[in-house]
């Protein structure tokens, strides 16, 4: 029973591991904008674990349909993607995957306004 526990133990403490290290979505200042609101400069209001503040995020895609509500010093959300987007054009074309990168800050979007 104990080799269970401990590797219950083992898998929770690998499983919170990860999940730490994964972008998923952040809740942001707006410090900057430019071309018509279509980028953005924001810094993540969240923490890291060691009560840090995080690096600030350059040249965020802003979504068209924030393009309107977005100001400097507003609070928005930045969503990552899933995989490396340096190659996508804003076709409708497929893309190729730069590399293997995945939920990185260097592919975030800006989705909302809050």
């Amino acid at each position: 029973m104990a080799k269970r526990n401990n590797l219950n133990i083992l898998m929770n403490t690998a499983e919170n591991n990860v999940m730490r290290k994964l972008n998923v979505a952040h809740i942001c200042s707006v410090i900057s904008l430019k071309e018509n609101n279509k980028m953005a400069t924001v810094q993540p209001l969240a923490q890291t674990d060691e009560g840090v503040e995080r690096a600030v995020l350059i040249d965020v895609p802003v979504t068209k349909n924030c393009q309107e509500l977005i100001g400097v010093g507003g609070i928005v959300v930045v969503l990552f993607m899933d995989r490396n987007s340096s190659n996508f054009n804003g076709s409708p074309e497929t893309f190729k995957i730069k590399d293997e990168r995945a939920h990185s800050v260097n592919d975030g979007v800006v989705i909302g306004v809050l």
